[in-house]
């Protein structure tokens, strides 16, 4: 099995459902079909205080559904995770189906975008992780890091 991870999809010979983005965020939303965030594509969060800390974050995601695997059901799962796998901070789960507009070509993919807004609690600083799983397979993941930082600092 080849993973081809610049477009987040694993080449089994047949079409399969694509991952364009995950990206963290400071809010993020979908409306309308447009994802409109503010704070988005950062890898690293530093906070004030001791630990636990609560922050609240976004995950948006945007998966790519080919002409043939449209009109029908897949199983979405996004997690936040500490970096060893450990403890699960944060998990959606649930189902799409995308369906195909009147007036597309033939054989057009289409997007579907989501936002995840969540309060998480950190026990520590250190190294996590938020992944996508498609149809119960991973296809991209985003390491981050919650940093500590003296109370005398900005942040």
């Amino acid at each position: 099995m080849t993973t081809d991870s610049d477009r987040g999809s694993i080449d089994l010979g047949i079409e399969q459902l694509e991952v364009d983005w995950l990206i963290l965020a400071d809010h993020a939303e979908v409306i309308g079909g447009k994802l409109y965030m503010n704070g988005g594509g950062w890898n690293r969060v530093a906070t004030k205080g001791s630990f636990p800390v609560t922050k609240s974050f976004s995950v948006a995601l945007a998966i790519r559904v080919p002409w043939t695997l449209t009109n029908r059901p897949h199983k979405f799962e996004i997690t936040v995770q500490n970096d060893d796998a450990t403890e699960t901070l944060a998990s959606i789960g649930g189902q799409i189906e995308t369906g195909r507009p009147v007036g597309i070509p033939p054989g057009s993919s289409q997007i579907s975008q989501m936002a995840a807004n969540w309060n998480v609690q950190f026990r520590d600083p250190g190294d996590y992780v938020c992944f996508v799983k498609l149809n119960d397979i991973e296809r991209r993941r985003v390491p981050f890091a919650v940093i500590a930082m003296p109370a005398n600092q900005g942040g």
